[in-house]
């Protein structure tokens, strides 16, 4: 049940981003301060000051809270090695993003902050060996993290 849902909302996303896809920034560029929302997007509660870069490791570890509280109900706990199959659905980190602000968690689509996606992102992409726990995420250039 669980991969017939996944399969249908993949291809809901791919619909989404196809329609929506734009470029991103290039990832030198601190990211710019984000304007208000707009209705459909999930408001930043608890944005990371622009200042701050964290690693995708320190960003994980957030996740990993994240990830137990909010998506382990659905999903395995690990989680690791079974993305492998969803990073093909996938052209990037950006697609990626997008299905999971737009879907999940699934009795609250859109609930989570910003902040925690990116989180539980980062997570996801360091565990299934995308991104290095050194590297930095910038959640502008998400659309250049590009799955093989």
């Amino acid at each position: 049940m669980r991969r017939h849902c996944l399969v249908i909302g993949v291809l809901i996303l791919i619909l989404i981003v196809v329609g929506c896809a734009q470029a991103a920034p290039t990832a030198t560029h601190p990211p710019p301060v984000p304007a208000a929302p707009s209705p459909t997007e999930t408001p930043m509660r608890t944005p990371l000051p622009p200042e701050v870069e964290l690693t995708v490791g320190e960003l994980r570890v957030r996740g990993r809270r994240v990830y137990s509280r909010s998506c382990a109900v659905c999903h395995d706990e690990s989680f690791a090695g079974s993305l492998s199959n969803a990073l093909n659905r996938f052209p990037n980190a950006s697609a990626m993003l997008g299905y999971m602000r737009t879907t999940m968690p699934q009795d609250n689509p859109g609930g989570l902050e910003l902040d925690d996606y990116l989180a539980v992102l980062a997570k996801v992409l360091v565990e299934n060996g995308v991104l290095a726990e050194d590297a930095i995420l910038d959640p502008n250039a998400l659309a250049e993290i590009v799955f093989d």
